[in-house]
């Protein structure tokens, strides 16, 4: 129930139902290591959602352990796979990538495909964030055929920005340009609006780094009507009108950018939070 709160955008409700848990947990001495694991892992979750990322590192770092314990390989790297993307959110992708390492070997593209491919995934993206785009171009042209699998916009659109995330590192910005608005228009059409707006960040921090002021300031102008039709909540508006006005003004910089695509992603998953920073001048 807690979990299920939690996926719905309840966190209220999903922090009631965790302290529950918990006070289940200690009332009745329950000690099966796969029920505390499973508690952990949930939880986990929630406080990654939350951002509140060191202490869902600690959880999911405690779910490892005991999934160990209870010897289950599957449920113990699908964890693995959560702490590398909680280390990537706090900039340790070197470790990110190390973790996601550690589940793959857990894994067959056979038995889970699924969970397998999302592991490779992961695995291409921590190593361009960490800096090694070479690598992750190697992973993701070794797995052509596992992608084929899955012909699903969702993935096929998130290939397409991860290709463009590796070439933007290598500053290869044309094709870069290529495959943001690839994806962008893809989420559109798929009525994912608050993604195309965080893929339109990336896209800003293409146009910014060649200099392309003119294309910059046309992408800030088009970005409000299309999100407001879309599904993206008021904060994230506000959020983008600050960009708007940033840009208009040319006092936009790449780390004011990259503020705002983090805030994008942490406020998915609570549209009460409020991007309150203004760009410095």
């Amino acid at each position: 129930m807690a979990n299920a709160s939690r996926a719905g955008g309840d966190r209220r409700r999903a922090e009631t139902h965790f302290r529950h848990v918990r006070y289940l947990v200690t009332e009745h001495s329950v000690t099966d290591t796969a029920v505390l694991a499973r508690i952990d892992d949930l939880e986990g979750s929630l406080r990654k959602d939350q951002r509140q990322l060191p202490h869902a590192e600690e959880l999911f770092t405690r779910a490892v352990m005991l999934y160990r314990l209870a010897e289950s390989r599957v449920d113990m790297a699908r964890v693995l796979l959560k702490l590398g993307a909680t280390y990537n959110l706090q900039g340790k992708s070197e470790q990110a990538v190390e973790v996601a390492r550690a589940a793959l070997t857990e894994l067959s593209p056979e038995r889970e495909p699924r969970l397998y491919m999302n592991g490779r995934y992961n695995l291409a993206l921590f190593l361009v964030e960490s800096g090694e785009p070479g690598q992750a171009a190697e992973v993701l042209d070794a797995d052509a055929d596992l992608y084929k699998r899955y012909p699903e916009p969702w993935v096929q659109l998130r290939l397409i920005g991860l290709r463009g995330k590796i070439a933007a590192a290598r500053r290869d910005f044309v094709a870069a340009e290529a495959a943001f608005l690839q994806m962008r228009d893809g989420f559109l059409q798929e009525g994912l609006g608050y993604d195309a707006a965080i893929v339109s960040m990336d896209l800003a921090l293409v146009y910014l780094r060649q200099g392309r002021t003119a294309e910059l300031k046309a992408l800030a102008r088009e970005m409000l009507p299309i999100f407001r039709s879309q599904d993206v909540h008021r904060e994230a508006v506000a959020a983008l009108v600050l960009f708007q006005e940033a840009v208009r003004e040319e006092q936009v910089t790449a780390a004011f950018v990259r503020e705002v695509a983090a805030y994008l992603d942490a406020a998915r998953f609570d549209p009460s939070l409020r991007f309150r920073d203004r760009p410095k001048k």
